[in-house]
């Protein structure tokens, strides 16, 4: 059933595209992930939005860099919010690496998108990399790095986590402190 509705995708019209994607989704199988990725640039708004919900469910770390990449592009809009819930959403092996590792390739406001998706996700395997985030030189990363570590953070932690509150700015200790 999977493979047949992922045939009928790209030939249905929008509003039969959007029910394929929503049952596509609720099949949560990785196998129409392709045809779910093309959808999701879609001319119709209402397809988009069904995609990039369905990716969530069909999609894996291949799909983490176009669900991040559209987060940012709608970050405000109803499709940002739709990418930013799949990516929360998306399951894989190495979903969390791959936005890990995509926190020192990209500019402050995506650094700290990725550090609230990653705290969301519960990524705790993600913490060394939070912690040297938390010495970035953008305000808004540091401050998204410490509510990520003081969720995330567990005992063994504690330690470098007061290293790092040493050397936190006067404005940020606060912060800080509610994560140690």
């Amino acid at each position: 059933a999977t493979e047949q509705f992922a045939k009928c995708l790209g030939k249905a019209s929008p509003p039969v595209q959007t029910l394929l994607l929503s049952a596509l989704a609720v099949r949560r199988d990785a196998a129409p992930r392709g045809a779910v990725e093309a959808a999701a640039s879609s001319e119709d708004r209402a397809v988009r939005l069904a995609a990039l919900n369905a990716l969530g469910t069909c999609g894996d770390e291949t799909t983490a860099k176009t669900l991040v990449d559209r987060t940012m592009a709608g970050a405000a809009a109803a499709e940002g919010e739709a990418a930013r819930n799949s990516l929360v959403r998306l399951r894989g092996k190495s979903v969390d690496e791959v936005l890990t590792g995509m926190l020192s390739q990209r500019d402050a406001r995506a650094k700290a998108e990725l550090i609230r998706i990653l705290a969301a996700r519960n990524a705790v395997g993600a913490i060394p990399d939070l912690k040297k985030a938390a010495e970035d030189p953008d305000g808004t990363v540091r401050k998204e790095s410490w509510k990520a570590l003081g969720a995330l953070a567990r005992g063994p932690d504690v330690a470098s986590l007061v290293d790092l509150l040493v050397r936190a700015r006067e404005d940020e200790r606060d912060d800080a402190e509610k994560a140690v």
